[in-house]
């Protein structure tokens, strides 16, 4: 195994390092053709083979084995089966956090946070997450200890109805917007499914500064409200929440991929008779793209609103219109509670 190792690697660093690039790539190709045609076939039931186990690690857990420890339990097992092993891997608190192995496009349903949740299985980095249990956790955990039985919340940007149902069963009576028809359908099924349909009112909309409809876009699996080049165009219905909700609104979750600017418009009155607790996503890129502003910027909308605004994982210091530096990339959910 030693000289496959070095083989491999000094192969690796001429292949990237060489200028006579297609020559070395020939070369890579035909010695692994020689090296996978006399490794042996996998058997479940036969003996661990420990680079077997080293290439299961990096499959299922994204990583090298630990040097430290897993390494050198791989290389001393003695008697144990593929198929034990594979089914320790399997059974690992670490793999039940995964997204990426489940068969594309199944409906499916879990149990989670007191609800049942239909998703879908090529939904990963939503859905699937949802549906594990490692979605949002901070965001999560402060939605159950803000929101009380007799509340009324608005989920704009209701998506499949997690946060929806999570809010309900939490003894909230919920205004759900999602514009998706797709998603929609999901929305309505779980709705149906945890027999909220007297605690959920829920709307095929988007949320928008007044009644009108917006051109946008589908992007990975996703509504955008603007029109980007070389994907599918789309026309989605738009509301303002305040020409549909009258009773007092206690807490908001908005995330409606850079358009919340908009969408806060359209609720002034909500914000300012109520001042409900705001619980949203800042998305640098999306509000360049879809608002023409950055999160700073937003930031300053919800403090002109009379908020302070908090990461949700740091509630005590308060985020600085005027300091806060973003990424256009980055992400962060955060909370805006009334002065």
């Amino acid at each position: 195994m030693m000289s496959i190792k070095n083989f491999v690697k000094n192969q690796i660093l001429t292949l990237f390092t060489n200028k006579h690039f297609s020559d070395n790539k020939r070369l890579l190709h035909k010695h692994f053709t020689e090296i996978l045609q006399d490794y042996k076939i996998l058997e479940y039931g036969a003996a661990l083979n420990p680079v077997d186990a080293f290439f299961a690690y990096r499959l299922l857990l994204g990583r090298n084995p630990n040097l430290n420890n897993e390494l050198s339990f791989l290389l001393s097992i003695k008697n144990s089966t593929y198929r034990e092993f594979i089914n320790s891997l399997l059974a690992s608190e670490e793999f039940s956090k995964s997204i990426g192995f489940l068969p594309a496009n199944k409906k499916l349903m879990s149990e989670i946070e007191g609800f049942r949740f239909w998703f879908n299985s090529s939904d990963r980095e939503m859905g699937v997450r949802m549906a594990l249990g490692s979605y949002e956790p901070a965001s999560v955990e402060l939605i159950k200890k803000l929101v009380k039985p007799g509340m009324t919340c608005i989920d704009a940007g209701a998506n499949t109805g997690f946060y929806t149902c999570l809010m309900a069963t939490c003894g909230a009576f919920v205004y759900a917007f999602e514009p998706m028809p797709s998603v929609y359908d999901f929305l309505e099924k779980n709705i149906e499914e945890n027999n909220l349909n007297e605690k959920v009112q829920i709307h095929n909309l988007a949320c928008s500064d007044s009644n009108k409809n917006i051109s946008g876009s589908m992007v990975s699996n996703m509504y955008i409200t603007t029109e980007i080049e070389t994907t599918d165009k789309v026309t989605m219905k738009a509301v303002a929440l305040d020409d549909i909700i009258t009773s007092p609104v206690n807490v908001i979750k908005i995330d409606i991929e850079g358009h919340e600017p908009k969408a806060l418009q359209g609720m002034q009155k909500i914000i300012s008779q109520h001042k409900p607790t705001i619980i949203s996503e800042i998305n640098e890129y999306w509000l360049q793209k879809c608002s023409g502003i950055g999160a700073n910027e937003y930031i300053k909308i919800l403090n002109d609103f009379g908020y302070k605004v908090f990461d949700v994982n740091e509630l005590k210091i308060p985020l600085k219109a005027t300091e806060a530096k973003f990424d256009i990339l980055q992400t962060m959910d955060i909370v805006a509670f009334p002065n």
